[in-house]
């Protein structure tokens, strides 16, 4: 292409879009109204494209991001990835030659004391020394990890997170070298962590792992990350790392039987599943919503194409071409299309804003963040560009094909109308069947929101407290010990002003609960080819008092039956039917396993109605055992205190009385239980939000558009409706004429809407509670609501067609 050429092409690209600029200022009002609807849903659109961008696209803010893969063992049997070993990632360090490094990483809860400042609970990690190296990541003050910081019995060392430097230490800058107390162990801090960096999640503090002379190759505690060498593909590192571990599973066939390994992106690691399902599905939807925003613009564009066919024909009469004509009228849509993408990216500026609010405090990890980069801007222009033309393209069209002799004489307007009528009929019927899936999906989600909510818990929650503790293992290092402290500290919280009950465990509903092996007296030996597991509940006698849970068979626990030689537990109704064929369980007697020890026999006490704790979100009830605090090991414990009074009363008294004991000793996590349950609900409460507001908005664009069509409609047969009035016809047949099209869109849109409706809550089913994909009571509703806005749309045409004077009709 030579410059005269290009010259030329600029020069005309110039002049339509002059001339487009002059038609929008002409026409102020249309032009504001296809602004407003397409800005909107750009607005959408891009909001819900920045979500999916931060959560399923855009890596890790580290360089070459794409380099960065996470290792996971995967059970080959089970289908599902878990952590690894040190001795098997060992193992993958020395052999492994597609990655540059391997580093690998654990959850750790962290009391932290001294210092100069009160104790607190911190969420950290264990890290191998070459873990931020590896990752390119700098220290704001001090040093990173030296491979000595990992050999066992050096210094225990650590480096702080940046906010808790600032929050709790006032950024003091000679804390770097000093020592304070990480869970009772005197650690020195050698390093303070740049700002917002909280790998590999939401870490606040890290500590070098420092490999032990008891490690086991079957205890599973490493999340095992790498960096992949200059040109190695994900393929190619996933095939040596199944090589590997099926070598690893050859030599030790006891402790790696089934275990393959997996690679993966970080962000399909954390990220799959139903979170993946979930913006998918938000994605799919705003593009609904688009799509109905597109059809109707079409529709008044296709409107205003009669008022303009003398222009067209004029200028074709004056030797413009057709594709002139079209590139004239695409450059107006895409016009049009840009300035509601200027409107639309405000409004997503906005909702990103408020969706980022609301999700502060969910645990998301720290490099999801919610800003606008390249893919978002690329993405807003293609949407903005290809909207323009997808409403555009049939009106210039139908324009295009303008008969130039037909249009200039008096009778023009009957040229294009058959042709229009028949278009905006079928983008009618697009809208319809758009919306009906959009509200299908949208009821649904609702259904399951109101469905969580209004699941029975099996306990009482109101005016409950809950917070966390937890005993080093340095100053509480046996069970007898820690059971000393809880009794103390049990007492002293019964004590307080306004409590009428208190509980200390390991649990409480609807905050999740572990799993042990079963063995029930009379019935064979559970073993690994035949696993028998169930729920498993420590708590201590107060537990049934404070979540008010009366027993339906036998009696609950007492102080006494923690004892040695008084071993006893309480079971729900679920356990009974499903291991005890619903028989009477008072008297069996059954043993729990943790990793494959013995413990004693217990005698079931008695039975308990079923009560939620761990996932809110599934239909099936789980077996759950509950038995003495002192039967556990754990150092990990859950308060719960009901009160007379609000529960919130209680927060200081509840630190008071810990700190009395120990004064090194931080309470954490300290919420009402309504609060608690509040939390895990979010995503049904933030997300069915989402899609009930991207429905509302979809039945609104196709109303306005069925009507607005309906009314073009009568307007464009005047003439015939008046000459059929004066030929005798009634009143109710003019209006049956207007109503029959809205009746036969209805009939063709609603089937095709059904069955889309009935493929998105397909996609959906991970996400739904208490429902079913395709529920015909949402769909019926669904059908019914439609069914209501159309007619509504369509019985003011009419009724104004009906009353038309035909005299009046006639004359113009």
């Amino acid at each position: 292409m030579n410059l005269r050429h290009l010259a030329a092409v600029s020069l005309r690209v110039s002049n339509h879009l002059r001339y487009a600029i002059r038609r929008l200022r002409h026409e102020p009002g249309f032009s504001l109204v296809v602004i407003l609807a397409i800005g909107l849903g750009i607005g959408m659109n891009t909001t819900v494209f920045t979500l999916v961008n931060a959560v399923l696209l855009r890596g890790l803010p580290y360089d070459k991001p794409n380099e960065i893969v996470a290792v996971s063992t995967y059970d080959n049997q089970r289908r599902d990835t878990r952590p690894t070993s040190w001795l098997d990632f060992q193992d993958w360090q020395r052999s492994a030659t597609t990655f540059r490094a391997l580093a690998a990483t654990s959850d750790l809860s962290m009391n932290l004391s001294g210092g100069g400042a009160a104790p607190i609970r911190l969420r950290g990690s264990r890290v191998t020394t070459n873990t931020f190296a590896l990752l390119g990541q700098p220290m704001a003050l001090g040093r990173d990890f030296i491979d000595a910081d990992g050999k066992p019995g050096a210094t225990p060392v650590m480096i702080l997170g940046h906010g808790v430097w600032e929050r709790t230490f006032g950024s003091d800058a000679t804390l770097v070298g000093r020592t304070i107390r990480v869970n009772d162990v005197p650690t020195e801090i050698v390093g303070i962590m740049a700002p917002g960096v909280q790998f590999p999640e939401i870490s606040e503090a890290w500590i070098p792992i420092q490999p032990r002379a008891d490690d086991k190759r079957d205890s599973r505690t490493l999340s095992v990350f790498g960096r992949l060498k200059p040109g190695v593909g994900m393929g190619e590192a996933q095939t040596e790392m199944s090589a590997i571990a099926a070598r690893l599973e050859r030599e030790y066939p006891g402790s790696n039987a089934h275990s393959g390994a997996l690679v993966q992106t970080f962000n399909d690691q954390q990220n799959g599943g139903p979170i993946r399902v979930v913006f998918l599905m938000l994605l799919a939807a705003v593009c609904l919503l688009l799509l109905i925003a597109c059809a109707n613009v079409a529709n008044l564009l296709i409107a205003r194409a009669v008022a303009r066919t003398r222009e067209i024909a004029v200028r074709m009469a004056l030797g413009a071409s057709r594709r002139a004509v079209i590139a004239q009228l695409l450059t107006e849509s895409v016009l049009l299309g840009c300035l509601g993408g200027v409107l639309g990216f405000s409004l997503a500026y906005l909702g990103v804003t408020l969706f980022d609010r609301a999700v502060a405090d969910v645990g998301k990890p720290y490099w999801i963040v919610f800003t606008f980069d390249w893919r978002v801007f690329g993405w807003l222009a293609l949407v903005c560009v290809g909207t323009g033309l997808a409403f555009g393209l049939a009106p210039a069209l139908q324009l295009a094909r303008t008969n130039s002799n037909d249009a200039l004489k008096d009778g023009a307007r009957g040229a294009t109308s058959g042709r229009g009528r028949w278009l905006t009929s079928s983008l009618v019927i697009v809208e319809m069947a758009l919306t009906v899936a959009l509200l299908g999906g949208a009821g649904v989600m609702i259904r399951s929101f109101l469905n969580l909510y209004t699941a029975d818990l099996g306990a009482r929650t109101e005016n409950v407290l809950t917070a966390g503790l937890a005993l080093p293992e340095q100053k509480y290092p046996d069970p007898a010990t820690r059971m000393r402290f809880i009794d103390r500290l049990d007492e002293r919280l019964r004590a307080l002003p306004g409590v009428e009950a208190v509980s200390i465990g390991t649990a409480v509903p609807g905050d999740g609960i572990g799993t042990m092996t079963l063995d029930i007296e009379g019935q064979p030996r559970a073993t690994a080819d035949q696993p028998r597991e169930t729920h498993v509940a420590s708590v201590g006698p107060g537990f049934f008092q404070t979540f008010m849970i009366s027993p339906s068979a036998g009696r609950v626990l007492e102080k006494r039956d923690g004892q040695m030689g008084s071993e006893a537990v309480v079971v729900n109704r679920r356990f009974v039917d499903r291991f005890l064929n619903g028989g009477d369980a008072i008297g069996r007697r059954i043993m729990l396993r943790d990793d494959d020890k013995n413990t004693v026999w217990a005698t079931i006490i008695g039975v308990v109605p079923h009560v939620r704790h761990s996932d809110l979100t599934r239909d099936d009830l789980d077996p759950v055992v509950y038995r003495p605090l002192e039967r556990s090991s754990t150092r990990n414990y859950m308060i719960a205190i009901r009160s007379h009074q609000p529960a919130t009363t209680l927060t200081a008294a509840l630190r008071d009385a810990v700190r009395f004991m120990d004064p090194d000793l931080p309470v954490f996590q300290v919420n009402t239980m309504d609060e608690l349950l509040a939390r895990q609900r979010w995503p049904f409460r933030v997300f069915g939000s989402l899609f009930v507001l991207f429905a509302i908005f979809g039945l609104v664009l196709s109303t306005i558009g069925m009507y607005a069509v309906t009314a073009y409609a009568v307007g464009q047969r005047r003439t015939e409706i008046g000459l059929r009035m004066a030929l005798g016809a009634q009143q109710a047949h003019v209006a049956w004429i207007v109503l029959r099209r809205g009746v036969m869109q209805l009939a063709i849109g609603l089937p095709l809407g059904l069955a889309f409706a009935y493929l998105l809550t397909v996609g959906m089913k991970t996400l739904l509670v208490g429902i079913k994909p395709g529920d015909p009571l949402t769909l019926g509703t669904t059908v019914v609501i439609v069914i209501g806005v159309t007619l509504a749309a369509c019985v003011l045409p009419a009724g104004r067609a009906a009353r038309l004077n035909p005299v009046a009709a006639l004359r113009n």
